[in-house]
């Protein structure tokens, strides 16, 4: 949103039809149907109006870390250290990758529960939920920030939005993501279920409570604190209950991706979790089960439309970083670390301290070595003193 309350939505995968034709929002919140049309719409290729200044800059993709640079679609319209970076999204760890890119940036991180269903294109059904709760990134810069909220706040009072500022937006982000990492995990293992039939099966009801039984462990241990007030038996049961009386059809949003095709955000909702949990000596067995059942899915769907391409060493026009690893199969994991380093996307421990989804202590000491040094991917390669032995074993070594 610019000064004048313009709104410039960018790379939906609607972009045709929204363009021609609007959003169109059956709301049974609000008891109407709402006609929207934009005052701009934008694809990822349009670089129009991306040397105008805005005040907000709201983030409403999926996060997909693990595909791609989480900031690179919005790169270009922040141009000012004044404009506000508002994170719409699912997950845990989605900041650290704008507070990197933009450092001088306020970061908004939200956290938000609406069941809306696009049912095609441009056309979007709304059921009850409408909540956002959300506060500053890092929590330490919150009340220099004090009067951005309230003034976010006020704006979503004033729409009918449900709007609460957060003390610990961290802690939201857990509830959310102990709800999410069941329910859309298992809806996609079920084969793109309804919740409700979910809820209903005792089979799968079981399952649901381990997982959600399985994340909320990880989030006490991580934050050093309960993050529900009420018993945690009785806050599944009532979350639980709460889809079971649901009068419409409800299904989890991963579903959409499921049978559109499309990543899923199993790295923010049920990776990070786990790699938190390794941090701190938790086992994870369910969580460990679903991500491999998910990863396998989404891997035998899913296909990235522009794989890297590897034009030495005689792999002609197809080489990609795939076709590379099944060349050498011995060395798979390195070729991975070294493609993730490559895009941007590879997790040190600094990153991962930052991120909060390690004690904040590594982001100046590395883990390995013990030395008060942060682990960057240059400590890594040169410095570190408990890689030395495999460092001399490989940089001399070249993939024939």
């Amino acid at each position: 949103m610019n000064q004048n309350d313009e709104e410039s939505p960018s790379h939906i995968s609607n972009y045709e039809a929204v363009k021609t034709s609007g959003f169109r929002i059956n709301s049974q919140k609000f008891d109407q149907i709402v006609e929207y049309y934009p005052d701009h719409i934008l694809s990822a290729k349009d670089d129009s109006h991306s040397d105008q200044h805005y005040d907000y800059v709201c983030v409403c993709t999926k996060a997909l870390p693990n595909y791609q640079d989480p900031t690179a679609h919005v790169k270009r319209f922040i141009k000012s250290e004044n404009t506000v970076i508002i994170l719409m999204q699912n997950g845990i760890g989605i900041e650290e990758p704008f507070k990197q890119a933009f450092p001088n940036n306020t970061i908004i991180s939200c956290v938000i529960r609406v069941d809306a269903t696009q049912i095609e294109s441009g056309i979007i059904n709304h059921g009850l939920l409408c909540r956002i709760v959300f506060g500053v990134y890092p929590s330490s810069e919150q009340q220099a920030h004090s009067t951005t909220l309230e003034e976010l706040n006020s704006f979503f009072l004033k729409c009918s939005i449900e709007s609460v500022i957060a003390e610990d937006i961290q802690l939201e982000r857990w509830k959310k993501v102990v709800w999410n990492a069941a329910v859309n995990s298992v809806s996609v293992l079920c084969g793109g279920a309804e919740m409700r039939s979910m809820v209903s099966d005792p089979k799968v009801r079981k399952l649901l409570r381990d997982v959600m039984t399985e994340g909320n462990t990880i989030a006490e241990a991580y934050l050093k604190k309960p993050i529900f007030e009420e018993p945690i038996e009785e806050n599944f049961e009532n979350q639980l209950l709460n889809v079971l009386n649901r009068t419409k059809p409800v299904y989890a949003s991963m579903v959409g991706d499921f049978q559109n095709k499309s990543p899923m955000e199993i790295q923010v909702i049920v990776r990070n979790p786990i790699e938190v949990a390794k941090s701190l000596g938790i086992k994870t067995p369910v969580l460990d089960a679903i991500y491999a059942m998910l990863s396998f899915i989404e891997k035998h769907y899913f296909k990235p439309k522009k794989p890297i391409q590897v034009k030495e060493h005689g792999m002609r026009n197809t080489g990609s970083w795939m076709d590379l690893q099944m060349r050498h199969p011995d060395i798979k994991l390195g070729l991975q670390g070294i493609g993730k380093i490559r895009m941007g996307c590879y997790w040190t421990a600094q990153r991962l301290a930052k991120a909060g989804l390690i004690p904040k202590m590594y982001i100046e000491r590395c883990p390995f070595c013990n030395k008060n040094t942060p682990e960057t991917i240059e400590h890594m390669l040169i410095e570190c003193f408990r890689w030395n032995s495999i460092r001399h074993e490989t940089t001399i070594f070249n993939i024939p």
